[in-house]
């Protein structure tokens, strides 16, 4: 079985649906749907730590993956000094996720007062400018799917894939579905892979 290691080994399965499709095409619908397919099944997801600053609110959070940026905050834990994350997270109401500088952002009356506490940040994490390259699990998972829907986007634009008895049509409804389905499942299985070593990061 051939290991897909890049985003651009989807691109000969975006080609067989979309005849006449450039190079640039398919990858750009590629790129397009990755991010998507991602931002909606939060399967790609870092713990990073936190040590808090005496009444300081922001906290920058860093991915230790390539090209990649926190897009949401899962759950923050309070965590102790054995590693050991509480049983409840923190309520969500008492932090948001600046998408300015991607930090972590306590509300005004939940600035932590002390230094040196610990705390474990869950995010799930979306490429930026275009990567290439994410987990191998990811795009063997759910490559199929991924590029379905980077044929469906295509498909669906005017172009010689269009042939003039409307078969593009049903192939659209059907790649659209498949892209949906993938998330979907994705989605059911995000937290159970992909979660990376916490990072440690102070101030």
């Amino acid at each position: 079985m051939t290991t897909i290691s890049a985003i651009a080994d989807l691109k000969a399965w975006v080609a067989l649906d979309c005849p006449g499709a450039s190079e640039n095409l398919l990858l750009n619908a590629l790129y397009d749907v990755e991010v998507e397919f991602f931002e909606k099944s939060e399967v790609w997801t870092e713990d990073i730590l936190i040590t808090t600053v005496a009444d300081q609110a922001p906290y920058a959070l860093a991915s230790t993956e390539t090209d990649a940026l926190a897009q949401r905050i899962l759950d923050v834990y309070y965590t102790d000094e054995d590693g050991n994350l509480s049983d409840e997270p923190e309520d969500r109401t008492h932090y948001y996720l600046d998408l300015t500088d991607r930090s972590l952002t306590w509300e005004q009356t939940w600035v932590p007062g002390d230094a040196g506490l610990t705390y474990t940040v869950r995010v799930s994490l979306v490429p930026e400018n275009r990567a290439s390259t994410y987990p191998a699990w990811v795009l063997n998972r759910f490559g199929r799917g991924i590029a379905a829907g980077a044929s469906a986007n295509i498909l669906a634009r005017p172009g010689p894939w269009q042939d003039g008895k409307g078969k593009w049509v049903g192939l659209e409804r059907r790649r659209r579905n498949q892209f949906s389905d993938v998330w979907v499942t994705a989605s059911g299985e995000a937290g159970k892979k992909g979660t990376r070593r916490a990072r440690h990061i102070s101030g």
